[in-house]
């Protein structure tokens, strides 16, 4: 059964069901809770790479970060005066 991830998602926690909240976080990265989706969830790293900081979700940056090494904030040189 497939979910409308967008629909309500401002407040998911309340609004969302037990069903699309396991449905949108396995395949949408979205309205996860605190305790992280199964590990065996994969993302395609190659689907909207050329636009990942704005069309990836959160846990599909860091998922194609870890494994596949795509999608890796940068990560700022350190200041000195």
């Amino acid at each position: 059964q497939a979910f409308d991830c967008n629909a309500a998602f401002a407040n998911w926690h309340a609004a969302w069901s037990q069903a699309k909240k396991d449905w949108c976080c396995q395949h949408q990265g979205r309205g996860c809770s605190a305790t992280p989706c199964p590990t065996t969830q994969t993302f395609d790293c190659n689907a909207a790479f050329a636009n990942w900081k704005a069309a990836w979700s959160p846990p599909k940056k860091a998922w194609c970060c870890q494994h596949m090494g795509k999608g890796c904030e940068a990560t700022p040189c350190p200041t000195t005066r």
